[in-house]
């Protein structure tokens, strides 16, 4: 079937916006429960369908050129292991490291779009200085597993970037008050150029919590993205003082609540993704 569709921010309604990336995280979840890793969530990779597609397609991921295959997928042998951040596709143990110590140059880039990687990605890839001054010795990188969570960060962030590009292509926002502010937060978020750039940009976005552009959203979209703010917060272990969490809080109840920090997992996007279109079926 080809896979015919537009990017995400060209989503003519909310409703085919919601839809479309309902659609292709179900997709990108498919690819992981068969072992495979897509590495590369960014704007250019994730479609809404053409009006009037079969159904299944109203979204879907493309460009698997730089996916990451399980080895026990390729030995046809699935590796049971316990599911400690509550991710259901955690049968596979794709062992794959990311900037590795010891093996990759200081700074050495990862696999993906800058603009759109994990934000523990992007620390591993920023050289440290170690505390010997005059011998200025940098010290490498940790070694860090890179797993789903990773992928489920990127495809947050690539929710903000489209709905924030197709908001202010919008006749409408720029008639909005907050259009200033949303214009530079969004040059905050994804115009950086250097990787110490693009991960100090990322707090904009989950502390403080971008009341300008939440304010501009109509609520399916509002919800959609708020919920998404609150699983970045989780990850990156930040607390929320905004009273308006709560009400998430009580529907992102899950497994994994006791831990100080919550990696994003599917079950909880879909928790967002079921209360967002419960909001459309009653409006």
């Amino acid at each position: 079937m080809s896979t015919v569709g537009r990017p995400l921010w060209d989503a003519q309604t909310s409703e085919e916006f919601i839809f479309g990336s309902y659609a292709a995280l179900k997709g990108q979840e498919t690819l992981v429960n068969q072992g495979i890793l897509h590495r590369d969530m960014s704007p250019g990779n994730l479609y809404v369908g053409e009006p009037g597609c079969p159904e299944g397609w109203e979204g879907f991921v493309a460009d698997l050129e730089l996916t990451f295959v399980a080895k026990s997928v390729t030995k046809d042998k699935l590796v049971e292991r316990p599911s400690e951040d509550g991710q259901v596709n955690q049968r596979y143990d794709f062992h794959e490291y990311s900037a590795e110590s010891g093996s990759k140059a200081p700074g050495a880039e990862n696999t993906g779009t800058a603009l759109f990687m994990a934000r523990e990605l992007l620390d591993k890839m920023l050289p440290k200085r170690g505390t010997d001054q005059k011998s200025k010795k940098v010290v490498r990188p940790a070694e860090v597993e890179r797993g789903v969570h990773h992928d489920l960060e990127s495809f947050v962030l690539v929710l903000f970037y489209a709905a924030m590009k197709r908001g202010l292509e919008s006749k409408a926002w720029h008639q909005h008050p907050d259009f200033h502010d949303i214009t530079d937060l969004y040059h905050t978020l994804f115009s950086g150029h250097k990787i110490r750039e693009i991960r100090n940009g990322r707090s904009a976005l989950v502390n403080p919590v971008p009341d300008p552009l939440f304010r501009a959203l109509d609520p399916p979209m509002f919800h959609l993205l708020y919920g998404c703010q609150i699983l970045l917060a989780r990850q990156y272990a930040l607390s929320s003082t905004d009273p308006r969490a709560d009400m998430m809080e009580q529907i992102l109840q899950s497994s994994n609540d006791h831990k100080e920090q919550r990696v994003i997992t599917y079950e909880d996007l879909y928790k967002v993704y079921n209360a967002v279109i419960l909001t459309l079926s009653n409006s």
